[in-house]
């Protein structure tokens, strides 16, 4: 099973009918690719697949059973659907997914680390 990082909370008001919208910002945990999802505080699956729970209480760190979508945004991301229901699989605070990604990041360059820097998510990611 693939595994995200969430790694951003942003909340904005909606231009239609003035929802608050969230862009929940992942990070493919193998690629380092960089995935959006946004959702919309009026629509069923905020409170369906539970996001409202990721968002309200900040719940950053390792996910699962998302699904991609086959659009990009404007800028380019690859999309998460926002109709997944994810599956948080640890939790994590930001620093702690900023210090994985930084090394695995330096991995993918072949400059690779010991596995003690890179902290707890060094017991779920094996980087040999």
């Amino acid at each position: 099973m693939k595994n995200y990082l969430l790694t951003k909370i942003t909340g904005k008001l909606g231009k239609l009918n003035g929802s608050q919208i969230y862009t929940l910002t992942f990070v493919d945990a193998d690629t380092l690719d960089t995935l959006e999802c946004v959702v919309d505080t009026t629509y069923r699956n905020y409170t369906r697949s539970r996001w409202n729970e990721v968002i309200e209480n900040e719940l950053f760190g390792v996910y699962t059973n998302l699904n991609r979508s086959s659009s990009k945004t404007s800028k380019g991301k690859q999309v998460i659907n926002a109709d997944s229901y994810p599956q948080l699989e640890e939790r994590n605070t930001q620093s702690e997914l900023e210090d994985y990604i930084k090394a695995k990041r330096k991995q993918i360059n072949k400059q690779k680390l010991p596995l003690e820097t890179v902290g707890p998510l060094a017991t779920l990611f094996d980087f040999t």
